[in-house]
């Protein structure tokens, strides 16, 4: 199936990029939505369609804090293709080689006219690690785990990176990412 050759440069699940509208460039998985199954609040199965949803930049009906869904199954408006032509179209994309260990996309959310590398580096953010939990080298807008690092860890060490980057420069970062459960 073909139309989906972007997402081999994109970080994470299915129900992620759809939760956040992630994608590469100008593509993104929400343009292909037949239907969309969710579990709501109540505990109720709901699907919807692309008409009824709402996508922007880094977000999507499912990131409202009014309601919160679980995505259970995700239909795509894909076309058949050649196995050659795929792989061709793949290839050129010419996927960035992510180092070992890298866990997530982008941490922060873009700011207009700011690089989030560039201010993590500025205010040597990128040099903080918790654990086993550490900045990736590529991209100090992404996670790394450099051993057997937990949940909590990469909390406190996002929480640092934020606190660091705001005394450094003056520029809050806002998490691109929710945390479930109790922390």
């Amino acid at each position: 199936m073909s139309l989906i050759e972007f997402l081999v440069d994109v970080a994470g699940t299915v129900g992620g990029i759809i939760y956040n509208n992630l994608g590469s460039g100008k593509n993104k998985l929400s343009q292909l939505i037949k239907r969309i199954t969710v579990l709501n609040e109540a505990n109720e199965i709901e699907t919807f369609s692309p008409s009824q949803l709402y996508f922007g930049n880094y977000n999507s009906t499912f990131r409202k804090k009014s309601k919160k869904y679980t995505i259970l199954t995700v239909t795509l408006q894909l076309r058949s293709n050649r196995q050659e032509d795929i792989v061709r179209k793949i290839q050129e994309i010419k996927p960035r080689k992510l180092e070992k260990g890298v866990v997530s996309g982008n941490i922060f959310l873009d700011i207009p006219g700011k690089n989030i590398h560039e201010l993590i580096k500025i205010s040597e953010a990128n040099k903080l690690s918790e654990s086993d939990a550490g900045i990736a080298s590529q991209n100090y807008n992404r996670l790394l785990n450099k051993g057997s690092a937990k949940a909590i860890d990469f909390r406190t060490l996002i929480e640092e990176i934020r606190k660091k980057v705001a005394e450094k420069t003056g520029v809050v970062l806002e998490e691109g990412i929710e945390f479930f459960g109790v922390w």
